[in-house]
């Protein structure tokens, strides 16, 4: 105890020592752990530069001081965009359409009145189409009202009526007779979306399948305006009776097979009476033969002999056919007695017609069809909008 009083500086110094010690050595193992992971990530981006030279990968500046695969990307890029910008200015070349609009108001109105005047006798006359509504739409409204309009008023007019014709141009070269309804949900403002707008129409028109599928494909077909088909719904307009291709010839041979059935119950009373005649008939045959033969006998017994053998022959025959006939008579089917006795049963079932019957893409009946699309027309590139609005002031 003494000596610890006595140097107790010096045992503190000690326990600072080793304390000092021991963080020091923890420090340098937290060094040494950080700088292999360093020399690893290091060696695994050295690997990765040497895998891109041994696979030709260009990694060094070039003269100028830019990287090649920077420059190869950059004109990668370029061709990308200038492919993309070509497209859409071949698409807005195709898919899009500037009404021809006369140069002041009057004419205008003159005009669009001509042109719905030609158009009710394209629908009318040439393809002699029954319209439910009005021919013209709302077009028809704006020419029949006594608004005062400006020619840049008449701008969405007249594109609508060239959609308005190039519709029922297609309806009637596709075949159809019969439109319910031919509308523009957004009246004469199309929707615009992005470098694109878009116009719904909605068709209410009848048909049979192979008018609506004619107009399906000249509608997707056609080469100056694109169409989507949104939806489509069919409802056949005869859906309550039977499909006529599959139950026709079934009806008739029910009434046919019903007919003969009510004969066969309601002549069995005549199929007696008839027999019953016939013996009573084929009794005095007999009793006129007998004394016609003892008559003869007196003059000529051989040779009456012989000649009412025959005679007998005969009539028999034609007694027994006329049986025969009257029976089949008494029953009133064709075939007498042994057509009767040879109907086959199974026959008089009828069999009702089926779910699948009433599809309607399997029957050439008459189908209503509501057809929603989407007129898509592309907006002119933006190097060609630019350019025409720098033109604009200059012109003036």
């Amino acid at each position: 105890m003494n000596l610890l009083k006595k140097h107790w500086g010096i045992l503190l110094c000690a326990v600072i020592f080793l304390a000092a010690l021991t963080l020091m050595l923890i420090k340098t193992l937290d060094l040494s752990k950080q700088y292999k992971e360093s020399v690893a990530d290091l060696d695994s981006q050295r690997q990765w530069f040497a895998t891109l030279n041994n696979d030709g990968w260009r990694v060094t500046k070039a003269a100028n001081g830019e990287l090649e695969n920077v420059l190869i990307a950059e004109q990668n890029r370029d061709l990308a965009v200038g492919h993309y910008n070509s497209l859409k200015k071949e698409l807005y070349q195709r898919f899009s359409f500037e009404p021809q609009i006369p140069p002041n108001a009057t004419r205008a109105a003159e005009e669009l009145d001509r042109r719905l005047s030609q158009l009710t006798d394209t629908a009318l006359v040439t393809y002699k189409m029954d319209f439910g509504d009005e021919i013209g739409g709302k077009l028809a409204e704006i020419n029949s009202s006594d608004q005062e309009l400006s020619t840049e008023d008449f701008k969405p007019i007249f594109r609508q009526l060239m959609i308005y014709e190039m519709m029922v141009q297609h309806l009637g070269r596709a075949g159809v007779k019969v439109v319910n309804a031919l509308d523009f949900p957004r009246s004469l403002t199309p929707e615009e979306d992005g470098d694109h707008t878009i116009t719904p129409v909605v068709i209410d028109f009848e048909g049979d399948s192979k008018t609506v599928q004619t107009l399906l494909n000249n509608l997707t077909n056609d080469r100056h305006m694109l169409f989507i088909i949104r939806n489509i719904s069919f409802d056949a307009v005869s859906a309550e009776q039977p499909a006529m291709e599959f139950t026709q010839v079934a009806l008739l041979r029910r009434q046919m097979l019903d007919a003969k059935k009510a004969e066969m119950l309601n002549g069995r009373s005549g199929v007696t009476d008839g027999f019953s005649r016939s013996d009573r008939n084929d009794t005095s045959t007999r009793a006129n033969r007998r004394s016609s033969r003892k008559n003869d006998s007196a003059m000529d017994a051989k040779s009456t002999r012989g000649s009412s053998r025959k005679s007998r022959k005969k009539d028999d025959s034609g007694v027994g056919s006329t049986r025969l006939g009257r029976g089949a008579s008494g029953y009133g089917l064709d075939g007498g007695i042994a057509g009767l006795l040879n109907i086959d049963e199974n026959l008089l079932h009828y069999e009702d017609p089926k779910r699948q019957d009433n599809l309607v893409f399997r029957t050439p009946r008459t189908l209503s069809v509501e057809l929603t699309l989407d007129l898509i027309e592309m907006n002119p590139p933006e190097e060609e909008s630019e350019s025409t609005e720098g033109e604009t002031p200059s012109e003036e």
